[in-house]
């Protein structure tokens, strides 16, 4: 899968979260969708890095790979 791809993904996944309250519901609903995606067979080949509020989390989905990382972040607002 490209690079692109998942960008446009992850764009996606930000425009569907700006609207929620609260950094749980936002960081529940972003993971959701991922897992979703990892399930219906897309390879994740880096690490998401969840940017929200000043704070970070960062989550390594199944068979994402360490080596040549790409970290794709999500500023939430």
């Amino acid at each position: 899968m490209k690079v692109n791809t998942l960008e446009v993904k992850v764009d996606r996944l930000e425009a569907d979260v700006k609207g929620l309250s609260t950094k749980a519901d936002a960081l529940s609903r972003i993971e959701g969708k991922l897992d979703a995606l990892t399930s219906s067979g897309v390879k994740l080949k880096q690490i998401w890095m969840l940017q929200v509020a000043g704070g970070s989390r960062s989550r390594l989905w199944p068979g994402a790979s360490l080596d040549g990382q790409l970290a794709v972040g999500m500023a939430l607002h």
